[in-house]
């Protein structure tokens, strides 16, 4: 039998040590769970010149593990590559998921709010009947989350479906200061994010609704968060779409910010079940229209109007 030859053995293990330290390294376990805002194409590196294995449709469940630069890490199925970052929104944890959180749990629930008024349906669709009108920040038991939609209890006792944008683990606050936000100057379009969900409060009816930020450079390009915001705002412009810009509240966070808005749908948008094939736009103090770059005076008289008005 042939002796191996230890000098052999150990250049071969050098080169094997060699050749794995520069390969490319897993991702780090730490992950969070985001969702696309659209289709992705899912690239073999940070680059979209690399190596496509695939498109992952809008609405698709995936897990990130690490960010770089424009581009995040992500896991999907049995796949791993790249996409844009701008493609993802963190997916927040449903309500119903663990009795750990801030909300307490109670007879196999979790004690949660509505952070808008909401309809409970008697299915989980729109466009079912619904057996009441639950306010804004009433008190809930969501017994089951899935998908878009939460299985919940209401404080009469009955029993039935509701969006989940529209539960919070959070007590509704009242507004008792509002402050401005410079577009350009302040922290407001980092807390603002693309892909963020806020409550929007119109001034002068003090109904609210809640928005999603698609995108949007010079102000916030924005859209309804679902079918049901689409006819609150419609009701509040009296059925119509609009130009008109009107004063609002924006509440991020728990601080509530001076803004304007319109309702005229226009250009891209992500959402496709909200009623609304577009965006719309929201401004801040001094900023500008993406057309003129310039600084809207009709959006700013609005802002100033929201600043003034009485929470």
């Amino acid at each position: 039998m042939k002796r191996s030859n230890p000098v052999r053995i150990l250049a071969i293990l050098l080169v094997a040590l060699t050749i794995a330290s520069v390969l490319p390294q897993p991702a780090q376990a730490a992950s969070v769970s985001a969702v696309t805002t659209k289709a992705l194409k899912l690239y073999k590196s940070a680059s979209s010149s690399s190596e496509c294995y695939g498109t992952i449709p809008k609405g698709k469940t995936v897990t990130c593990t690490k960010t770089t630069g424009d581009w995040a890490y992500i896991k999907v199925g049995k796949y791993t590559g790249y996409v844009l970052k701008s493609g993802l929104r963190a997916k927040t944890s449903t309500p119903a998921s663990s009795s750990s959180s801030s909300g307490s749990s109670s007879s196999g629930g979790v004690v949660c709010y509505t952070s808008k008024s909401t309809k409970l349906y008697k299915s989980a669709s729109t466009s079912s009947s619904s057996y009441c009108t639950l306010s804004s920040g009433a008190k809930i038991l969501v017994k089951q989350a899935k998908d878009n939609w939460c299985y919940v209890t209401a404080s009469n006792g009955r029993s039935g479906y509701v969006p989940t944008s529209a539960v919070t683990k959070t007590k509704k606050q009242k507004v008792t200061q509002v402050v401005s936000a410079d577009w350009f100057e302040s922290n407001i379009r980092r807390i603002f994010y693309v892909g963020a969900y806020v409550t929007v409060t119109d001034v002068s009816t003090r109904r609210t609704f809640r928005v999603y930020r698609h995108g949007g450079h010079n102000h916030a390009d924005c859209e309804p968060a679902t079918a049901s915001d689409t006819a609150t705002i419609l009701s509040i412009y009296g059925g119509d779409y609009s130009w008109h810009r009107r004063a609002i509240w924006v509440t991020v966070n728990g601080v509530t910010y001076a803004a304007s808005m319109n309702f005229m749908p226009h250009g891209k948008y992500d959402i496709t079940n909200n009623d609304f094939d577009g965006h719309f736009c929201i401004h801040f103090t001094n900023s500008r229209t993406h057309g003129t770059d310039k600084v809207d005076d009709d959006h700013q008289s609005a802002i100033r109007t929201a600043l003034r008005a009485k929470p």
